[in-house]
C-alpha cells in the first residue's frame, strides 16, 4: 500500500514477488517521503501496485498528482501495474490513454461504457469472489475479452465466503467463469495460465 511497507518487505520472502505500490488512500502528509522512497525503489521490481485515484477518499488533487508521476515514471520500462480506480474512471482513461505498458484494473466497480473504453486501451482485469456477488458486474463478462482476465484474492478485503482464503476460493471463481464465458473449467484453467504467461512477457503493451 506504500513505499516504505515494500522497501521493508521486498526481499522477505523468496516465495513471494512483491509490487511497489501506493494506494491512493494512503497518499497523505508524508508523501513527500513515501514518494521519493517510490523513485528509489522503482528500478528493483516490474510490478507496480497499487496505485490508482479514489474519489471516495480525500487529498483528490494529490493523488491525481502522485497517479500522473507514477504513470510518467512507469511508462516505456516494461512494468506491470495495478489500478485501483473507485468512482474516477473517466479521470483514469483520460491518464492511461497513451501509457505504453501492461495495466492492470483491479476490482471494476465502474460503468459499462467507461468498461468498454479501458478494454479498448488494452487493460487486463483482475477478478475476485466479491464480483461474482455483484448484479452489475454480471454484464461485465459481456465487455471483457477472455483473454484479459486475471484471478486476485484482494484478500483481506473481500469476504464472500467468511473463510480462510486457499486455492478454493480461485476455483469457485473459474466455476462462475466458466458459466459467464460458456466454456468448460478445464479450459477456464488453461486460459487463465496463458492470459498470466502473456501479462509477465517482457514486451511493452500501449
Amino acid at each position: 500500500n506504500k513505499p516504505s511497507q515494500y522497501k521493508h518487505n521486498k526481499y522477505s520472502s523468496k516465495y513471494v514477488k512483491y509490487a511497489l505500490g501506493y494506494h491512493p488512500l494512503e497518499i497523505a502528509n508524508d508523501y513527500k517521503k513515501e514518494v521519493g522512497i517510490f523513485l528509489n525503489e522503482l528500478s528493483t521490481t516490474k510490478y507496480i501496485g497499487e496505485i490508482g485515484l479514489d474519489y471516495t477518499g480525500e487529498n483528490v488533487e494529490l493523488q491525481r498528482d502522485v497517479f500522473q508521476l507514477i504513470l510518467k515514471l512507469s511508462n516505456n520500462k516494461g512494468k506491470i501495474l495495478s489500478i485501483h480506480c473507485r468512482k474516477a474512471e473517466n479521470d483514469l482513461i483520460k491518464y492511461i490513454n497513451g501509457y505504453n505498458g501492461k495495466i492492470i484494473i483491479h476490482w471494476y466497480s465502474g460503468n459499462y461504457t467507461n468498461l468498454k473504453e479501458l478494454v479498448n486501451i488494452g487493460c487486463y482485469f483482475s477478478i475476485n469472489t466479491n464480483m461474482m456477488k455483484s448484479k452489475k458486474a454480471e454484464k461485465y463478462f459481456e465487455i471483457i475479452p477472455i483473454d484479459k482476465i486475471l484471478l486476485e484474492s484482494d484478500a483481506p478485503y473481500t469476504n464472500v465466503f467468511r473463510q480462510k482464503y486457499d486455492f478454493s476460493n480461485f476455483e469457485k471463481i473459474c466455476e462462475y467463469l466458466s458459466l459467464k464465458y460458456n466454456y468448460l473449467i478445464e479450459d477456464i484453467y488453461k486460459i487463465l495460465k496463458i492470459n498470466f504467461k502473456i501479462l509477465l512477457e517482457n514486451r511493452l503493451e500501449s
